[in-house]
């Protein structure tokens, strides 16, 4: 009973440090004086608070709460120092839509992951789950990625080379699908291409298997590690090869999940290391992508937005903080600009070809070109709900994750790690942009992923889940949390 009150002030104490950095993050913006330094502290202090390791205790740094509000305030306190002239003042509508952010999504993931949160103290971050079968968890791994590496190698015949090789590359890359709602090559718009598209995402279920065979050290010999190193090795550079940074980050993220939960967790200094590199990442992969466009290494555009001093590193810290913090400022900027009225709306664009939607991307790009696109993942909330919608759509957002997470700390089967490992990206991108409401691949993910790992794991594991499953309602009629 100790351990269990400990968790409760412990839980407690970190929702009323963060409830109160976020009030005083509204009153000082209603206020409107010493505004930017002083949002910057506080969503600076709100990110490093959220990262600090727990005393005495594993800290699991891959918790969504942990995750969302680690990227979210850092991209916000990054943003306030308005190192780019991309940047404007903010107002307090954006200060409370940002900080409401964070309070919905904190009380909606606190809500369903109760149960977890408040017996954190006992737990470690290491999860015993029932082990897949090694062999047949990497031939699985290896067939899948095979298929996403034929669909991908298909993608590069119809647009007659590898994008990443090919300069204007983010061009070649929009003629399939478009970008921000232009750009788009009317011969590939068909379900054929689509599905095929839809194929290439086998490259991450083929290393999320690789990456569980190894993570469970279920292998054995030598000859079995090194092809799924070599599964792995292979996603990697067939996602590269595509020319988008997101497509990396997937399969890194999907590859890192299970390693976090069954093998080695995720540390102070690697993840400040990993924080880093994502940092330079995407510096170095913006910046590589304007000399594919043939301009020079002292790029006229970093000039253009950067206040940071002239010289080909310093641009590349410039794309750096661009990438990070663009999104945020395309946001405040539609919180003006963006129509009243919208009949179609704009969430769930991805439904678009069977119900009417509206594109916000392509609203954004032509507003605002096409350095400005993506506007959060408030965007769409708000531009169908208005300020309501920034508050639900953290709130729902909060609450589906909570309960994921739940059932991933306290079940034994492998399906829920394989479910949060492929859904990790879109928590992720939420400062970016909605995943959940822009693209329909999160339903795929979800699909193909239980479906391939219940294939992996045999008869005995897919009949313990179907047991469990009878038992998700407990007497009392609410959800089981086993």
């Amino acid at each position: 009973m100790l351990m269990t009150y400990q968790g409760i002030i412990r839980a407690a104490c970190r929702f009323a440090a963060i409830t109160i950095a976020v009030l005083l993050i509204t009153v000082v913006s209603i206020s409107g004086t010493g505004i930017g330094f002083a949002m910057g502290l506080c969503f600076a202090g709100v990110a490093i608070f959220s990262i600090w390791p727990d005393r005495n205790r594993q800290t699991d740094y891959l918790n969504p709460l942990r995750v969302f509000v680690a990227l979210w305030s850092s991209s916000v306190a990054l943003a306030v120092l308005q190192l780019n002239t991309l940047m404007t003042e903010w107002g307090p509508k954006m200060w409370f839509s940002v900080s409401a952010a964070l309070v919905f999504f904190s009380l909606g993931f606190a809500a369903t992951a109760a149960p977890v949160l408040l017996a954190g103290s006992r737990d470690s971050v290491l999860l015993n789950l029932k082990p897949v079968p090694g062999g047949r968890c990497l031939a699985f791994g290896v067939f899948f990625v095979l298929i996403g590496v034929s669909a991908t190698a298909y993608e590069f015949y119809l647009i007659g080379g590898i994008p990443i090789l090919m300069p204007h590359y983010d061009v070649v890359r929009a003629q399939l699908f478009g970008l921000g709602g232009h750009g788009k090559n009317l011969e590939y718009d068909t379900i054929t291409v689509k599905l095929v598209n839809e194929c290439t995402t086998f490259l991450r279920y083929g290393s999320l298997l690789a990456a569980i065979a190894l993570a469970q050290r279920t292998l054995g010999t030598v000859t079995r590690k090194s092809a799924a190193i070599a599964a792995i090795g292979v996603a990697l550079l067939a996602s590269s090869a595509q020319g988008g940074r997101g497509q990396i980050v997937q399969v890194v993220l999907t590859v890192v999940v299970p390693f976090h939960y069954l093998r080695k967790p995720l540390t102070f200094k690697s993840l400040g290391l990993g924080a880093l590199g994502v940092f330079l990442f995407l510096s170095l992969a913006l910046f590589w992508r304007v000399q594919l466009g043939g301009q020079s290494a002292s790029d006229p555009f970093a000039h253009q937005i950067s206040k940071m001093p002239p010289g080909p590193a310093w641009d590349r810290l410039a794309y750096g903080y661009y990438s990070t913090t663009v999104s945020m400022e395309v946001f405040n900027r539609i919180l003006t600009d963006l129509p009243e009225t919208n009949l179609q709306g704009f969430l769930l664009y991805s439904l678009h070809r069977f119900v009417p939607r509206a594109d916000i991307q392509k609203f954004t790009n032509e507003t605002y070109g096409g350095a400005m696109i993506t506007p959060t993942f408030l965007g769409e909330f708000y531009g169908d709900l208005g300020i309501a919608g920034v508050c639900a759509g953290p709130l729902m957002i909060g609450l589906a994750y909570g309960w994921l997470y739940c059932r991933l700390r306290r079940g034994r089967s492998i399906v829920w790690l394989v479910v949060y490992s492929l859904l990790c990206f879109d928590l992720a991108m939420l400062p970016y942009q909605n995943e959940f409401s822009y693209h329909i691949e999160w339903l795929v993910d979800i699909s193909v992923g239980i479906a391939a790992v219940r294939a992996a794991a045999g008869k005995g594991q897919r009949r313990a889940d179907t047991v469990r499953a009878s038992r998700v309602f407990n007497s009392s009629g609410l959800l089981s949390t086993e």
